[in-house]
């Protein structure tokens, strides 16, 4: 059983009644789709935040649940932050050392997936800052971003008195991950699953 299906959608179920709608299996699965990699253990978290706001005997959207996923995982590093020392490698996010780490961990599945659809930028920026690969959550916060960033190179969104410097600026962003999808992408194309 999945962690979405074990924990968001046994709980919903106990708290507010097996889901009103004629295809019950398909709503499952958009909950399972929207919410797949995200940890138990911050997918409780996220629960009982909803379980706490919610005023009616209904199940909350997805994107309620996408929102209290991401305020689980802020609270988690708040909190994680106050009660332990930083741990792992001490260097800075732009050095040598960050980028050849990054540059390691994208040969992978993930990092395929983040190619084919165009945020490798995204993911090595990531792993260089945070050390470690992202959740279901922030995979998505980051293709979002992505988007974000397309649209105002293309000069898509009125930036309003800033636009031109930072289409620019998104622009100088498209041309980076241009360069990174150059250098990672055969190496990433070429990686096999337990080679």
């Amino acid at each position: 059983m999945s962690a979405v299906r074990d924990v968001v959608i046994r709980r919903f179920v106990t708290v507010f009644g097996e889901p009103k709608t004629d295809n019950s299996s398909a709503m499952v699965a958009e909950y399972e789709r929207a919410l797949h990699g995200t940890s138990p253990e911050v997918l409780h978290r996220a629960v009982d935040k909803l379980l706490r706001k919610t005023k009616f005997r209904v199940w909350p959207t997805i994107g309620e649940c996408m929102d209290a996923v991401g305020e689980a995982i802020s609270d988690a590093r708040a909190v994680s932050g106050k009660l332990r020392e930083p741990s792992g490698p001490s260097y800075p996010e732009r050095s040598d050392e960050a980028f050849a780490v990054a540059d390691r961990m994208v040969k992978c599945q993930l990092g395929k997936a983040a190619l084919e659809q165009d945020w490798l930028l995204g993911l090595h920026e990531f792993i260089r800052r945070e050390r470690r690969y992202p959740n279901g959550f922030e995979q998505r916060e980051i293709q979002r971003q992505t988007e974000l960033i397309n649209r105002c190179a293309a000069g898509a969104v009125d930036m309003g008195i800033m636009h031109s410097g930072l289409k620019d600026l998104a622009k100088s962003f498209v041309e980076n991950r241009k360069k990174i999808n150059d250098r990672l992408g055969p190496e990433i194309d070429n990686w096999r699953a337990g080679a």
